[in-house]
């Protein structure tokens, strides 16, 4: 038993990864801060980029986590200063398959932030003190991914948790995406 077990548990690990994508992405992003001790901001923007992995589960469906690098933040309605928050984020989205190459998705992201910096006038001021470590965050997708391997894609970060340090103060960090996706395997396997 133990043994058909094992050997059940082998192949799914190889059907899976059989069918998954490794690839790289990167693009802009349009954030800003929004609660209800926040105002008179705007939105700023900054780019992303790193990895993610997509494993079939299914015909139609797949698990894509990722890790990728984030510029964020937001600026004053004045434009005299502004935010500067860098994360690490790290997300599991679910996500639906078309045969045409379309696809959406929607999962839980959590940032870890990296540096948190306020300029203005000329002046630069780390300020990681006042934010909180991490940015849990809920994510909606929707792209297309070509049979050459090249994808672009949309997404919406909706920022969930209170990254303000201060108690009794109410500020979310939310995202807006738009990239470019390329698929590695097909350099590893050599197909279309």
């Amino acid at each position: 038993m133990k043994k058909f077990f094992a050997i059940a548990i082998l192949a799914t690990v190889v059907s899976v990864s059989a069918n998954a994508q490794f690839g790289i992405k990167a693009g802009a992003n349009l954030s800003t801060l929004h609660g209800d001790d926040v105002s008179g901001v705007d939105s700023k923007f900054g780019f992303h980029g790193g990895f993610y992995y997509n494993a079939a589960i299914g015909e139609s469906f797949s698990v894509a986590p990722e890790v990728v690098f984030s510029t964020e933040g937001a600026k004053s309605s004045g434009g005299e200063g502004s935010y500067h928050l860098d994360y690490v984020n790290i997300a599991a989205l679910a996500r639906y398959n078309t045969m045409g190459g379309f696809y959406i998705g929607t999962g839980p992201q959590l940032g870890l932030l990296v540096s948190a910096k306020a300029k203005g006038g000329g002046m630069s001021e780390d300020v990681k003190d006042i934010f909180t470590s991490t940015n849990f965050s809920w994510a909606l997708a929707a792209g297309y991914r070509s049979t050459m391997g090249l994808g672009g894609f949309a997404r919406y970060n909706f920022g969930i948790s209170n990254i303000a340090e201060e108690d009794g103060v109410d500020a979310k960090l939310s995202t807006f995406q738009v990239g470019l996706t390329y698929d590695l395997t097909k350099l590893v396997k050599g197909k279309k």
